[in-house]
């Protein structure tokens, strides 16, 4: 692995430390959400740097009505506050700015969730979904060949996937 590869793959974990920090507690989702969102890393890279993390003994999570929820540890704070300075400034003043965020200022309380599962022949099954609160309303399901395509298909629902439900419930509820 070149150097480069080893500082981005060290920024990553920084990142992911430093969000579960100023949140204080985060649902693995809400987590998942933010850095897709903001292109930081993909699903798979995420789940690969939580696992070490958690091995690392940096993060700690607990489940709680079938969520999971992370947490820093102790030497997750003292990890993160030698090497804090090597997170660029602008994602970190874009984190803190997430984690002041106050749930009842949204002006919606629709969300949106996506769970992948990689099956026995290999293929992968992308469930997308709407929720408000924790009720789902609306699931989309698909079965796609590739990691490379559950994760495009992952991310752009995460993007678009309100306004393409509000869209399609539009026209369902359109007079013909």
């Amino acid at each position: 692995m070149s150097q480069s590869q080893q500082n981005a793959f060290l920024l990553n974990k920084l990142i992911i430390l430093y969000i579960v920090r100023e949140k204080g507690t985060i649902k693995r989702s809400d987590l998942s959400d933010y850095v897709i969102y903001h292109q930081l890393m993909d699903y798979f890279a995420l789940d690969q740097y939580l696992m070490e993390l958690e091995q690392s003994n940096l993060l700690d999570y607990e489940e709680q009505d079938h969520e999971i929820y992370y947490h820093i540890t102790k030497s997750g704070n003292e990890t993160l506050d030698l090497f804090q300075l090597r997170i660029p400034h602008s994602i970190r003043r874009s984190i803190v700015e997430y984690a002041e965020l106050d749930a009842m200022q949204r002006s919606s309380t629709m969300g949106l969730d996506v769970s992948l599962f990689q099956e026995s022949d290999g293929r992968y099954t992308v469930t997308c979904y709407v929720r408000d609160y924790d009720t789902h309303l609306f699931e989309l399901v698909f079965h796609v060949n590739s990691q490379e395509e559950a994760s495009q298909i992952r991310t752009r629902w995460l993007e678009r996937g309100l306004q393409l439900y509000r869209h399609l419930m539009s026209g369902l509820n359109a007079e013909s």
